[in-house]
C-alpha cells in the first residue's frame, strides 16, 4: 500500500503488527486510493467535482456575457466530462444481497405452497 510506504500485509504475516492495526490502516486510507475508487466507483473527490462544477458555470457564464455585450457567436462551451462511475463494490454487493433474498424468498414459497 503506497499510502503507508511499506506493505502493511507483509508486516501482519510476518507479526510485526496486530489484525487490530492491519484493519485500522486499511479503514484510513484515502479515497482515492485503488480501494476507495473500487468502493465509490470513482476516483474523483467531493474538490474535483466542485471544481468542474465551477469551471463549468464559468464559462457559461463567459459565453452568456459574449453574447450580451459582442457582435457575432459566442464561443463554444465545452462540457468538462464526468469521470464513468462504474459500478462500485457497494452496489454490486447490494445486488448480490437482493439476488439471494429473492432465491430464499422463492423457496420459502415453494415450501408454504408446492403447486405453485
Amino acid at each position: 500500500m503506497q499510502a503507508y510506504g511499506g506493505d502493511p500485509l507483509e508486516d501482519y504475516f510476518q507479526g510485526r503488527i496486530t489484525l487490530r492495526k492491519l484493519r485500522v490502516m486499511i479503514q484510513g486510507l484515502p479515497p482515492d486510493s485503488p480501494l476507495g475508487r473500487a468502493h465509490n466507483g470513482s476516483y474523483w473527490l467531493d474538490a474535483e467535482y466542485l471544481l468542474r462544477d465551477t469551471a463549468m458555470s464559468f464559462r457559461t457564464f463567459l459565453a452568456m456575457f459574449w453574447k450580451a455585450n459582442f457582435q457575432g457567436n459566442p464561443p463554444k462551451v465545452d462540457v468538462i466530462p464526468v469521470p464513468s462511475t462504474g459500478e462500485s463494490v457497494q452496489s454490486r454487493a447490494e445486488a448480490e444481497y437482493e439476488a439471494q433474498h429473492r432465491v430464499e424468498m422463492d423457496a420459502l414459497m415453494l415450501r408454504i405452497d408446492p403447486n405453485k
